[in-house]
């Protein structure tokens, strides 16, 4: 009688490995319908909506000083730009608010000198800019558009001391 029972035993253990064995590896997927295309209305009939007013995004808190300390420094660009436009080539704010990048056509000592006496020590702390950054241009095959050429800070005195690169 045990042998018939270890015997049954061992029938149902193999009828229930294999039947886990089907089940887990043997059954496909049931076969899916296939979907009916969808229908793309002809473009030349109708358009998407059109809002009353342009929706723009909020502007980051970054992006909403950036702007506004660019209202309150117009004059002074204003000033560079009416000034100093044939020496100085562009100006911008690109990475720290306190740092003002002027592209210069010429990068001699004395050039820059007089454009931090005349331009920059005047009244570019009253307009939040504690630096001033120098560049030339590269050559036109050149990897990097601009070179730094020279950095100009204030000292916390009113001096401008200026480094050559």
């Amino acid at each position: 009688m045990k042998a018939a029972a270890g015997l049954l035993g061992a029938v149902i253990g193999l009828l229930l490995v294999g039947l886990a064995g089907y089940l887990a590896l043997g059954r496909k997927a049931p076969a899916t319908a296939p979907q009916p295309p969808v229908s793309v209305p002809d473009a030349g009939l109708s358009g998407p909506p059109t809002p009353a007013a342009p929706v723009t995004a909020p502007l980051s808190r970054e992006d909403q000083l950036r702007e506004e300390l660019g209202r309150k420094r117009l004059p002074f660009f204003r000033f560079l730009r009416d000034n100093y436009g044939e020496i100085i080539e562009r100006f911008s704010v690109l990475e720290d608010f306190d740092t003002l990048d002027l592209v210069v056509k010429q990068a001699d000592e004395r050039t820059l000198t007089s454009i931090i006496q005349q331009a920059i020590a005047p009244s570019a702390k009253q307009y939040g800019f504690r630096r001033v950054r120098f560049y030339t241009r590269n050559p036109p095959n050149s990897v990097e558009p601009f070179k730094v050429v020279a950095e100009s800070s204030e000292d916390g005195s009113g001096r401008w001391n200026t480094f050559m690169k």
